[in-house]
């Protein structure tokens, strides 16, 4: 197994936070791009943990809380564990599938629930309508591979993936395959400055030429933390899986969040009004106390899950 793999699946079972799984999604993406599937649900996408991100040795302690993902609305995701009501409602899915004129109406539904990344595409990556056209249409083909291989192996997703990606650049170049995922990237960034344009009213609004320079000046911090995350990762011994190891990687995880944080408060004070900037700093003060309390929970449930050790809990 792959280091990376095994340490992140540590990492989900000690700091299951947003952020930590945000963190996960990134780096996934980058690996797999395609492997997305659209499950029916009331609250839209859904989207399917591929082979290389589930835990190959034991059941995390918790369930990882929802990421944001790329190609969603800013909506959370679900947790990759199905109940059986979602697996037959999957199963439902692929037979329906089978149907021609079914499928295309499944697929236009797709399209129409993606028409704010087309605009996106357009407006702030700076692709033709017939690119952004064409970016959707091979998403959409990632979901269907996703939803109807069920049982496909690594290798076959691996191979299915390098397919999407020569597909993507025979429509966009090397150039604008970099922007693309440098879009993908900023995703996270774009929903939290959208979260505190929402938190901000009257005076305190968050102006239009405000938006984007803050989402660069956030997300470069993002991306360092990112970069260091992953330096430790990979340094990393991937067959130390134990508790103290995964309580030291949160541990590692909530220094690295404070800092990064503290970096955007600087970055973002060149941008935005004081009251402003007191309401991002409270937003991502509530990301840390997030996280802190899914620690605790963590720990907590370790006790619980281990015999003999339930009747006393850590603090």
């Amino acid at each position: 197994m792959r280091k990376s793999s095994v340490l992140l699946s540590v990492v989900a079972v000690a700091s299951a936070a947003v952020s930590v799984s945000l963190w996960m999604e990134l780096r996934a993406e980058r690996a797999r791009n395609a492997e997305l599937s659209a499950r029916l649900d009331a609250a839209g996408e859904v989207r399917t943990v591929s082979v290389s991100e589930a835990p190959q040795v034991r059941k995390p302690a918790i369930t990882p809380l929802p990421a944001v993902d790329p190609e969603s609305d800013g909506a959370p995701g679900y947790s990759s564990q199905l109940t059986q009501e979602e697996e037959d409602l999957e199963a439902a899915e692929r037979r329906h599938l089978r149907d021609p004129k079914y499928r295309e109406a499944w697929r236009e539904e797709r399209r129409l629930a993606r028409a704010w990344l087309r605009e996106d595409l357009i407006k702030l990556v700076g692709f033709t309508p017939q690119q952004a056209d064409k970016v959707i249409d091979l998403s959409i083909d990632g979901q269907l591979r996703g939803l109807e291989r069920t049982d496909s192996s690594l290798a076959e997703d691996e191979a299915a993936e390098v397919a999407h990606q020569a597909k993507l650049r025979e429509v966009l170049g090397a150039d604008g395959v970099a922007r693309l995922q440098a879009y993908y990237d900023s995703r996270p960034t774009r929903n939290q400055v959208n979260q505190l344009r929402n938190e901000l009213t009257g005076v305190n609004v968050l102006r239009d030429d405000q938006v984007e320079p803050l989402i660069a000046a956030l997300q470069a911090e993002r991306a360092q933390m990112e970069r260091e995350l992953a330096a430790i990762s990979d340094a990393a011994d991937p067959n130390d899986i134990s508790d103290a190891t995964a309580r030291k990687y949160a541990e590692i995880y909530a220094e690295q969040l404070q800092a990064t944080h503290g970096r955007m408060h600087s970055s973002a004070a060149a941008i935005l009004s004081r009251s402003q900037l007191e309401t991002l700093d409270t937003m991502l003060r509530r990301e840390r106390e997030r996280n802190d309390a899914v620690q605790r929970m963590s720990r907590i449930q370790s006790t619980l899950d281990t015999p003999g050790d339930a009747a006393t809990p850590p603090d």
